[in-house]
């Protein structure tokens, strides 16, 4: 047995553990941060579109419907930011309340 394991059990049921802890698998997609990123690049993408539409809009450029719609798009990603804020800031607070 060398120095990286262990003996566990006793008798027939005796095992050998190594003491290296396992590596978590890794992931095949994104991580949080890349997910997070990509949300705030969306939501950005579609306020500056909203933003556009708008002054398109008193130029005569599109209509009122297009308008609507980027604004109300952008609207939506900016209220789904602010709940993802919200979640993440109350589980930083659970998880402090919980240490102390």
């Amino acid at each position: 047995m060398s120095d990286a394991d262990l003996r566990i059990g006793s008798g027939e049921n005796m095992q050998l553990a190594s003491k290296t802890p396992a590596l978590a698998p890794k992931s095949e997609g994104p991580g949080f941060a890349e997910v997070l990123g990509g949300v705030l690049r969306s939501a950005n993408r579609d306020q500056l579109a909203a933003h556009k539409t708008a002054a398109d809009l008193a130029r005569g450029k599109v209509g009122t419907l297009d308008a609507i719609l980027a604004i109300q798009k952008a609207d939506e990603s900016l209220r789904f930011v602010l709940r993802l804020r919200n979640t993440a800031l109350e589980a930083y607070r659970k998880i402090i309340r919980a240490g102390g």
